[in-house]
C-alpha cells in the first residue's frame, strides 16, 4: 500500500475520488484535444458553404459556356500573324526588289553599305507603293462585303483574292515565264493539266511559279546592273597591274570610281526607276 500510494500518477490518468480508479479522461485543468483515429480524418477538411459552392458553380459555368468560340478570334488572328511575312512574301514585288538592290550593293563593292535594314526598308515601301492598288481592290471586293455580312468567308477570300492572282498572273506573263507555271501546273496532284486563263490555276501552283518568275527577273535585272561595274574592275584591275603596283589592292582604286560613276550617273534613281517600271497593271 506504500508503494502504490508513492508512485507518482501518470499524466493524462485522472483518478477518480469516490473509487479511487484511475481513469482515462483528461484532467480538468487539461484542454488538449484528443488524438485518435477518428480525429485525424477531418484534419484539413472544410464542409463547403452553400453560397460559396453555388459562386464557383456560376464561375464555371461563365468561363466554359463556348470556350472554344470565344478563343476562335485570337487564334485566328495569331495564325494571320504568323503566316503574314509568308504571305507578303510571295504575293508581292518584294522579292524582286530585295534581291535586286542586293545586287547593286555587292556590285559596287560595299557589301555593307547600305546596311540589310535600309535596304529591307526600302524594298518594303517600294513594294506597299506597287502593291497599294491591287491591296485596295482586294479589300473592297472581298473585306468589305464579307464585313457587311453580305459575303460569306469562301465567296470572300475568292473575290478577295482574284485581284492578287490577276496580278501575279500578269507579272508571269511579262516577265515571259509560263513554262514556270506550267511546270508547277503538271505537278500539282489534283490540279487541271489544260487551262485556258490564269483564273483556273490553282493558287498552290501559281504562288511558287509567281516567286521562281520573281527571282529570275531579279537577276536577270541584276545581270544587266553588274556589267558596268564588272568592266570598271577590269579596267582597273589591268591599270594596276601594267603600272607595276602589284601590292595595291585593284578594289582600293576601283571602289571611288564606281562610286563616283553611280552618283554621277544619279544610280539610285534609275534602278528604283527602273524597278517601277517593270511593273504594270492589274490583269492579264
Amino acid at each position: 500500500m506504500l508503494a502504490l500510494s508513492a508512485a507518482p500518477s501518470l499524466p493524462g490518468r485522472a483518478e477518480d475520488p469516490a473509487a479511487g480508479v484511475a481513469t482515462d479522461a483528461p484532467p480538468a485543468g487539461d484542454r488538449s484535444l484528443p488524438i485518435g483515429p477518428g480525429a485525424v480524418e477531418g484534419v484539413g477538411r472544410r464542409t463547403p458553404t452553400p453560397g460559396a459552392t453555388a459562386s464557383a458553380d456560376g464561375l464555371w459555368r461563365s468561363l466554359g459556356a463556348r470556350p472554344f468560340d470565344a478563343a476562335l478570334p485570337s487564334l485566328l488572328m495569331f495564325g494571320v500573324m504568323s503566316i503574314a511575312p509568308a504571305v507578303f512574301l510571295m504575293t508581292t514585288c518584294f522579292v524582286r526588289m530585295s534581291v535586286v538592290l542586293t545586287l547593286v550593293r555587292h556590285g559596287i563593292g560595299a557589301p555593307q553599305i547600305p546596311s540589310n535594314q535600309i535596304v529591307g526598308s526600302l524594298a518594303i515601301f517600294l513594294s506597299g507603293l506597287v502593291m497599294w492598288p491591287v491591296w485596295t481592290e482586294a479589300w473592297r471586293e472581298g473585306v468589305e462585303p464579307y464585313q457587311q455580312g453580305t459575303l460569306a468567308a469562301t465567296e470572300a477570300f475568292d473575290r478577295g483574292s482574284l485581284p492578287l492572282r490577276r496580278w501575279m498572273a500578269t507579272q508571269i506573263e511579262r516577265s515571259g515565264n509560263r513554262d514556270t507555271m506550267l511546270l508547277f501546273l503538271a505537278r500539282h496532284p489534283s490540279g487541271p493539266r489544260q487551262v485556258k486563263t490564269y483564273d483556273e490555276v490553282p493558287i498552290e501552283a501559281l504562288l511558287p511559279a509567281f516567286l521562281v518568275s520573281e527571282l529570275e527577273t531579279a537577276f536577270a535585272i541584276g545581270l544587266r546592273l553588274l556589267v558596268p561595274f564588272l568592266v570598271l574592275d577590269i579596267l582597273v584591275a589591268t591599270l594596276v597591274v601594267s603600272s607595276g603596283l602589284v601590292m595595291l589592292p585593284p578594289s582600293l582604286v576601283s571602289l571611288p570610281l564606281k562610286l563616283l560613276v553611280f552618283v554621277v550617273a544619279d544610280g539610285w534613281t534609275l534602278v528604283i526607276r527602273a524597278l517601277l517600271d517593270g511593273f504594270g497593271g492589274t490583269s492579264p
